[in-house]
């Protein structure tokens, strides 16, 4: 699961990896579909707002792709 936050809201890209690890009983966060959540409002992340504000998912998806361009640079300068 990979994420970003900004201004409260919390954005988790699309994973299809299992949603529920059925040995500890816990919830993975992994969905297929886009994940986006108003912080302020929502800290338990119940309410995926994805489908509501689509230029916001457009927005933080655009910043997660520029901080994993940004690794993937410095990775390649690194010895």
């Amino acid at each position: 699961m990979i994420g970003v936050v900004k201004d409260n809201w919390k954005y988790i890209e699309p994973n299809h990896g299992a949603a529920f690890q059925k040995l500890t009983g816990t919830e993975t966060g992994n969905s297929p579909s886009p994940q986006l959540f108003d912080l302020s409002n929502d800290v338990g992340e119940k309410n995926n707002l994805a489908e509501k504000y689509p230029a916001k998912v457009k927005t933080l998806q655009n910043l997660l792709q520029q901080i994993k361009a940004k690794s993937r640079n410095e990775k390649e300068f690194m010895l």
